[in-house]
């Protein structure tokens, strides 16, 4: 049998892309596709990535989860037999609530107006007074 050769081509040696390397900064390829000095250099630069994406991406996540946990705290104290739930909108700025954040937007067949969704409850600008929300819980069906 006969022994592989091992390829002689050389690469010119290169600054690794990880800005944060422990390693060696500056290395020899052995592919000239590689742009990392070491296999844990690449898997570190990429971690430090999704950290940073992952950062941002969830921030709104997150205070969407709160709002409709304090939105579901003023429906159950608010709503009346009907399921109708009508409060101040002093009370969002009280309680932290930005309403421009949503998930979902729809148009409310009784009244006209926009309901903003954040997850099970959405708010609704009552319809003859300004100063005042509808909160909706909604139905699962």
């Amino acid at each position: 049998m006969e022994k592989r050769q091992r390829s002689k081509r050389t690469y010119p040696e290169r600054d690794c892309e990880n800005t944060d390397c422990a390693f060696e900064q500056r290395f020899i390829p052995h592919d000239r596709r590689q742009k990392f000095c070491c296999e844990q250099c690449r898997i570190n630069f990429y971690n430090d990535q999704r950290h940073k994406d992952n950062k941002t991406i969830f921030k709104n996540e997150k205070s969407l989860r709160q709002f409709d946990k304090s939105l579901e705290k003023i429906y159950k104290a608010f709503v009346n037999s009907d399921g109708y739930c009508q409060v101040w909108k002093g009370i969002f700025s009280y309680e932290g609530i930005n309403v421009s954040l949503l998930v979902q937007e729809q148009q409310n067949s009784t009244t006209g107006g926009k309901v903003k969704w954040f997850y099970k409850y959405g708010t609704e600008l009552h319809p003859k007074d300004p100063n005042y929300f509808i909160i909706h819980k909604k139905q699962i069906k």
